[in-house]
C-alpha cells in the first residue's frame, strides 16, 4: 500500500493487521506492506517512513538472518501500561546538501604561509610522534593558496592511527573552523559506527563499516566521535552515497510508543498521572473521552503516546530543528528542550546558560518513583557539572534531544540508553527534579 497525505509525521505505530499513522501538518510519504499475525513467524519487513524533517525507520523486525525485533510491553503503573517498538531516525537529506559532505577534500588546513618545519613542529606538540611526523611530512603534499596552507597526508598513514593520536591530532587540527570534522567530529555517543549500522538495514559493504570502526576515538569526555568523512568518502563512488553514508552516521534510535489505559487503573489516577497536578491539562479532554469511550471494552485499543504530551513535546517529537526555533546560529539542546517540557509556547530564554538558576527557583529534587514531567540531570563523574537533561514519560521512557545540532532530533528513549550514552552510569551522576507546581495541594508547602 502507498500513503501520500500532507502532514507531519509524529508517531508511526503497528497493529497486528495493519499499518497506522498519525499525522498533523508536513507532507510525508509511507511505503509498507501489510504486517503478519502479532504471533506470526514470518518476517516483518522494514518499514520506511521519509518526511520533511527526516526519514524514520521503523524496525518491526529484521530482515532475513538478523535477531526478531518485537514489541515490548512494560510493567503496569499508575501511567497505564507502555507499548514500545523500536526505530531510528535519520536527517533530511536536504540538511546535509552542503560541500563537506557532498566533495569533501582529504586533508587538513594550516594558517597562511606555514612552512614545512612549521607543521611538523604542530603535528609533534600534537601527539604525533616523532617518527609518525616524519613520514608524515616525507609521503604527504603541501599545497599552499591565497589564504591558507593545505596538507594532504598520506592515507594509509591515517588508517593506521591509534584513537589515542587521533585525538590528540584533530583537538590541535580543531582550532580552526575550516577543518570542520575536527573542530566538529560526528558525536556517535556511546555506539561504535557498527553498532549504529546495525540499528537498520542500509547498502555499505561490511569491509567499509569495519573500516569507519577503526577510524573512532574518544574525546576528553570518553564519548566516542568520527572525523574521517572524508577519507571514507574517497571509497564511495558519489555524492549520493556520501549523504547516505552521513545519514548513517547521524542515526538516532528512538521508541514509537503506545499506552494501554485499562478502565481498572482508575480514572482519577491516570488523570492525576498525565495531567501531571494541572501543568498538562491539555492532556485531559482527550484522556477523559477515552477512558468514557472503552469502560466497556474489555481490550481497548492503545492510546498513542503523542495525545497526552504537552504542546511543546506534542510539537517537537520525532522532529528536527526548524530553522525558526534558532537564535543568533544556535538552536535547541537538551537542557532549552528539558526546562520547556510543560510550556504551550517555548521559553527562549533557555538558550542562555539558566538551568541551575531556573531549577534552584522552580524545581526541587525528588527521590524515585519518578512522575510524567519530571526533569532529569545527568552529571559529569563529579557529579557536579551537568552534562544533559531529558524528561520523564513514564516506566524509564524518557523524551530527549541528545545534542544541539539540527541533525539530532527529539525522540523518545530509554533512560538506561540516555545514561550510557552519557557515561553516567553512577548513581551520584543523576538527580531528579520535580516542578515546585506538580506537587499536591498538602505537599506545597514542604514538598519532598
Amino acid at each position: 500500500m502507498r500513503y501520500e497525505t500532507p502532514g507531519d509525521i509524529r508517531t508511526v505505530f503497528l497493529q497486528p493487521s495493519r499499518f497506522r499513522a498519525r499525522i498533523s501538518n508536513r507532507p510525508f510519504r509511507v511505503l509498507s506492506s501489510p504486517v503478519p499475525a502479532q504471533n506470526s513467524s514470518r518476517s516483518l519487513r522494514l518499514l520506511s517512513c521519509s518526511f520533511v524533517g527526516g526519514l524514520i525507520l521503523i524496525v518491526s523486525s529484521p530482515l532475513i538472518g538478523a535477531p526478531k525485533i518485537a514489541q515490548t510491553l512494560g510493567k503496569p503503573g499508575v501511567w497505564g501500561q507502555l507499548e514500545s517498538y523500536p526505530a531510528v531516525l535519520e536527517p533530511p537529506s536536504s540538511l546535509l546538501l552542503e560541500p563537506e559532505y557532498l566533495t569533501p577534500e582529504f586533508g587538513w588546513t594550516f594558517p597562511k604561509g606555514w612552512t614545512e618545519e612549521q607543521i611538523l613542529k604542530f603535528f609533534e606538540e600534537s601527539g604525533v610522534s616523532s617518527e609518525e611526523a616524519a613520514a608524515l611530512l616525507l609521503r604527504g603534499s603541501i599545497l599552499n593558496s591565497e589564504d591558507s596552507t593545505f596538507f594532504v597526508p598520506p592515507v594509509e598513514q591515517v588508517r593506521n592511527f591509534t584513537p589515542e593520536t587521533r585525538r590528540t591530532l584533530y583537538g590541535s587540527l580543531g582550532q580552526w573552523p575550516t577543518n570542520s570534522f575536527e573542530a566538529t567530529p560526528f558525536a556517535l555517543g556511546a555506539r561504535r559506527v557498527s553498532e549504529i549500522a546495525a540499528l537498520a538495514p542500509h547498502s555499505f559493504p561490511p569491509e567499509l563499516i569495519t573500516m569507519a570502526d577503526n577510524l573512532v576515538y574518544q574525546d576528553d569526555s570518553t564519548f566516542l566521535r568520527f572525523s574521517d568523512y572524508s577519507l571514507i568518502c574517497q571509497q564511495l563512488p558519489d555524492s549520493d552515497s556520501r549523504i547516505d553514508f552521513a545519514k548513517l552516521l547521524l542515526r538516532t534510535p528512538t521508541l514509537i510508543v503506545r499506552v494501554h489505559l485499562a478502565p481498572h487503573l482508575g480514572q482519577q489516577s491516570l488523570r492525576q498521572y498525565w495531567s501531571s497536578n494541572g501543568m498538562n491539562s491539555t492532556a485531559l479532554p482527550i484522556l477523559d473521552s477515552y477512558i468514557d469511550s472503552i469502560k466497556d471494552d474489555e481490550s481497548p485499543a492503545p492510546l498513542d503516546l503523542v495525545y497526552l504530551l504537552p504542546p511543546v513535546p506534542k510539537k517537537l517529537l520525532f522532529t528536527f530543528s526548524p530553522i525558526d526555533l534558532g537564535v543568533a546560529g544556535s538552536y535547541p539542546d537538551c537542557f532549552w528542550t528539558a526546562l520547556n517540557f510543560f510550556l504551550t509556547e517555548p521559553n527562549q530564554r533557555y538558550f542562555d546558560p539558566v538551568l541551575k538558576s531556573v531549577v534552584n527557583s522552580d524545581w526541587r529534587q525528588v527521590p524515585p518513583p519518578y512522575q510524567f514531567g519530571d526533569l532529569i540531570i545527568l552529571h559529569q563523574p563529579d557529579g557536579v557539572e551537568a552534562r544533559h537533561a531529558c524528561n520523564y514519560i513514564a516506566d524509564d521512557i524518557v523524551f530527549t534531544k541528545n545534542g544541539r545540532s539540527t541533525y539530532f532530533p527529539w525522540v523518545l528513549q530509554r533512560l538506561d540508553e540516555v545514561r550510557a550514552q552519557y557515561g553516567a552510569a553512577n548513581e551520584n551522576q543523576m538527580k531528579v527534579f520535580r516542578h515546585r507546581k506538580n506537587f499536591a495541594p498538602e505537599d506545597q508547602s514542604n514538598p519532598r
